[in-house]
């Protein structure tokens, strides 16, 4: 995959869950970073599902993803959202990502790969408790009728989901 570079920095400190929901709101562009919990999160919402020939994490069935990479020596969850979702969709779906990544990986200070860690969870369970959240979320993103679409685009996603 190639070095991903993000266009935007968004710098703001969060204090609380809801706080991620008012930094979503405000993103400058279509990628960039924004600090929560701790981690600064380089993200990109155009991602498309094939470069140079070779495909990508994200597609349709796979609509959103975090990965661990490196960035400036540290490792850092990468938050990536393919180009095909929807537009009014795409900042749900970075809230969810930036939610599970940074329950499922615990203290940015801390993180080893692979290493015990304070505040770690299962991804599975840092994934539930992300959709809850961004579930919670969504009627504030959205206008009634994008909400409606979105819930049932996302109950699409769950019949075709791909298990961790």
């Amino acid at each position: 995959m190639p070095e991903h570079t993000p266009e935007t920095t968004y710098d703001a400190t969060l204090e609380s869950d809801d706080g991620l929901a008012d930094i979503i709101e405000s993103l400058p562009g279509p990628s960039g970073h924004f600090q929560f919990r701790g981690w600064d999160l380089p993200f990109w919402l155009n991602e498309p599902a094939e470069e140079d020939g070779r495909p990508t994490a994200v597609n349709a069935k796979n609509p959103a993803v975090w990965e661990i990479r490196t960035r400036e020596g540290r490792y850092v969850p990468f938050l990536f959202i393919w180009e095909g979702v929807p537009e009014p969709f795409k900042k749900i779906l970075l809230y969810h990502e930036a939610q599970e990544a940074t329950l499922a990986l615990g203290n940015s200070a801390d993180y080893i790969v692979g290493g015990p860690q304070a505040g770690r969870m299962d991804r599975h369970e840092a994934h539930v408790i992300a959709k809850r959240l961004h579930e919670a979320i969504a009627p504030r993103l959205l206008n009634p009728e994008q909400l409606e679409s979105f819930r049932k685009w996302d109950a699409s996603l769950q019949t075709n989901a791909i298990p961790f």
